[in-house]
């Protein structure tokens, strides 16, 4: 607020000085509150003096500045969660903060008992009567399920299997090993009173056809050698009879 005033000399005599609490065009004293004056002296030539007061009051007219920083604006907690508030309130009028008020006390855990959407709120005043409220949203959401490892189990895998013979002419055992996946079997042949194990082949199944493929490897072979001892028999039979004749 700029002062502004004149003096005027009625007398003739002319305007001598005029001063006032401050200068013609000055800013007046409103840096604080309350009940003040402001004051114009003026003389003239001929020794006449007049004052003139004017009072006025400065009043806080500024509403109340809040912030809070905690909880912070469409903020998402989760249930039960420990939230504590914090807030101020500050007046810019001069008069003062008279009242500085939360939904609970600066310091103090905010509401997460409950699901839903929920607003914390901060009312200020100051000592000339200004007000001020400040709303904020937040919202409590059940806690994130934990994530879950799912591993895969390894495919099992099948040993090689060994399978024993029994013992041969020397008196001893032979093993045979086989891949994972094939099925061998051992097959006791008869031959000529004495009782042969055929060895497994690996990679072909037993089958009756396998059997007689063994068989005749080892048969074959003393069939041959009986029909030749026979033929040699029966030639020098033969030979005997001719030369009786």
């Amino acid at each position: 607020v700029n002062a502004s005033f004149s003096c005027s000399d009625t007398g003739g005599s002319g305007v001598a000085s005029c001063v006032g609490t401050v200068g013609n065009g000055s800013p007046i004293n409103t840096s604080t509150l309350g009940a003040k004056t402001f004051t114009v002296d003026a003389g003239d030539n001929a020794g006449n003096t007049v004052t003139l007061v004017r009072n006025y009051t400065v009043v806080d007219t500024g509403n109340p500045v809040i912030a809070i920083a905690s909880p912070v604006d469409n903020a998402v907690f989760v249930l039960n969660a420990v939230v504590v508030a914090s807030f101020s309130c500050l007046d810019t009028g001069g008069s003062g903060i008279a009242t500085c008020v939360g939904n609970v006390a600066n310091g103090s855990p905010i509401n997460t008992s409950s699901l839903g959407a929920k607003t914390f709120t901060v009312n200020a005043s100051d000592v000339a009567g200004n007000t001020q409220s400040l709303v904020l949203d937040y919202t409590v959401v059940l806690a994130p399920a934990p994530p879950t490892t799912q591993g895969t189990t390894p495919a099992a895998t099948t040993p090689p299997s060994t399978v024993p013979t029994p013992a041969g002419p020397t008196g001893q055992t032979t093993t045979t090993t086989t891949p994972p996946g094939v099925t061998t079997t051992t097959s006791p042949v008869e031959v000529a009173g004495t009782q042969i194990t055929l060895p497994p082949v690996a990679g072909i199944p037993d089958s009756s056809s396998t059997w007689m493929w063994w068989l005749w490897l080892v048969v074959a072979p003393l069939v041959v050698a009986l029909i030749i001892g026979w033929w040699k028999i029966m030639g020098g039979r033969r030979r005997r009879s001719s030369d009786e004749y």
